[in-house]
C-alpha cells in the first residue's frame, strides 16, 4: 500500500456559523490542495468534512498519516480507533477499548460524518498525529478561514458590490527553466490548463542563469492571466518553491533584499512575481524533474529548445 501524507485544517465563524476546511495530500513528493465550505456548521464537524473528502481522493487503499490541530478529530483516532467501531440506531457502541464518552469525545452530534468517515477507514489504514506549528497546518488553516469568510461575507452582505462575487477560476501551471553553461544562453516555458484547455508560452535569453529562467516561467505564466486565479503551481525547482511557499522571498523584500549570507539573488524579478503573489492565490509545488510527468517534461522541452535559439541567435 502506498503511504500518504494528509494535512486538514478548519475555521469557523461563530455569528453565522459560517465554515471552510482544507486538505492537502502529499504522496510521491506531490501536493494536491483542496477545500470548500458550508453554513450552519462547525469547527468540529469541518474538520471531519476535510478529512472525508481528503480520503474520498484517493483512487486505491493507502496507509493514511493524518495530521490535524484538533483534538477532537485526532483523539476519536488515537482512542477510539474508528474502523473498530459501528453505528446503532440510537448510540455509537465500542467494540472494546475506551469509552468515548470516558475521554469526552462526542461522536453523536456528527454521526452521520462519522459514519461516512468510518466507512473510509475500513478501505484505508488512517493513523492520526495531532501536531501544532507545522507549515502545512497553518496552510490549511489559513485557506479554511478564507473559505469561511467568503462565504460569511457572501451571507452578511459584507461585500459592498451590487454584483455577485465570481468565484476564483483555478488554473494548474507548469514552469520550467533552462540554460546553457549556467550563466550562458537560457530558456524559459510553461503550460497553462484551464477547464481542458492548455496553452503554451516559451521565451529565450541570450544572457542569464537557470534560476532567473525558473522565475521568468512563473512570471510569464501569471501575467497572462486575464483575472485573479488560484493557481496550483508546479515547478522541479526547490529555488522557487521553497522561497515562495515558506516565506523566503517576502522576508528577502522586508529586509532590503537581503539575507543573513548576503545580497539575495534575482531582486528584480522577484519583485515582479511577488506582486503577482498578491494578485493571485499561488500555490507551489514541487515536482520532481525528469521523472515521466507529462507537462514537466513538456516544458523542459520547449524551455531547452528556446535555449538553443538563444544561443544561436
Amino acid at each position: 500500500m502506498k503511504t500518504v501524507k494528509l494535512y486538514v485544517g478548519s475555521s469557523c465563524i461563530n455569528r453565522t456559523a459560517s465554515g471552510g476546511w482544507c486538505a492537502i495530500l502529499i504522496q510521491d513528493g506531490q501536493e494536491k490542495e483542496i477545500f470548500g465550505s458550508s453554513n450552519r456548521t462547525t469547527n468540529n464537524r469541518m474538520q471531519l468534512v476535510a478529512v472525508i473528502a481528503a480520503l474520498s481522493e484517493l483512487e486505491e487503499p493507502c496507509k493514511v498519516k493524518l495530521y490535524s490541530s484538533n483534538q477532537y478529530l485526532c483523539n476519536s483516532f488515537t482512542y477510539g480507533k474508528p474502523a473498530s467501531r459501528h453505528l446503532s440506531a440510537t448510540k455509537w457502541k465500542p467494540r472494546g477499548g475506551i469509552s468515548f464518552r470516558k475521554r469526552n469525545i462526542k461522536l453523536s452530534e456528527n454521526i452521520d460524518l462519522w459514519n461516512k468517515l468510518f466507512s473510509l477507514c475500513e478501505t484505508h489504514t488512517v493513523k492520526a498525529f495531532w501536531v501544532q506549528n507545522n507549515h502545512y497546518i497553518q496552510r490549511c488553516s489559513k485557506t479554511a478561514h478564507s473559505e469561511a469568510k467568503v462565504l460569511f461575507d457572501n451571507k452578511t452582505g459584507a461585500k459592498k458590490s451590487n454584483e455577485p462575487e465570481k468565484k476564483m477560476r483555478t488554473v494548474e501551471i507548469y514552469t520550467d527553466g533552462a540554460c546553457i553553461g549556467n550563466p550562458g544562453p537560457g530558456g524559459w516555458a510553461a503550460v497553462l490548463i484551464y477547464n481542458g484547455h492548455e496553452k503554451e508560452i516559451f521565451g529565450g535569453d541570450a544572457g542569464t542563469t537557470n534560476n532567473r529562467m525558473e522565475l521568468s516561467a512563473v512570471i510569464e505564466a501569471l501575467s497572462i492571466l486575464k483575472e485573479p486565479c488560484k493557481v496550483n503551481l508546479y515547478s522541479d525547482s526547490k529555488y522557487v518553491c521553497n522561497s515562495l511557499k515558506l516565506g523566503w522571498a517576502k522576508s528577502w523584500k522586508a529586509n532590503g533584499w537581503q539575507r543573513a549570507t548576503g545580497p539575495a539573488l534575482n531582486p528584480d524579478l522577484w519583485d515582479k512575481l511577488l506582486s503577482l503573489c498578491e494578485i493571485h492565490k499561488v500555490n507551489p509545488i514541487w515536482v520532481k524533474g525528469h521523472s515521466g510527468i507529462k507537462y514537466n517534461e513538456r516544458c523542459d522541452e520547449l524551455a531547452t529548445s528556446a535555449a538553443w535559439a538563444a544561443l544561436r541567435a
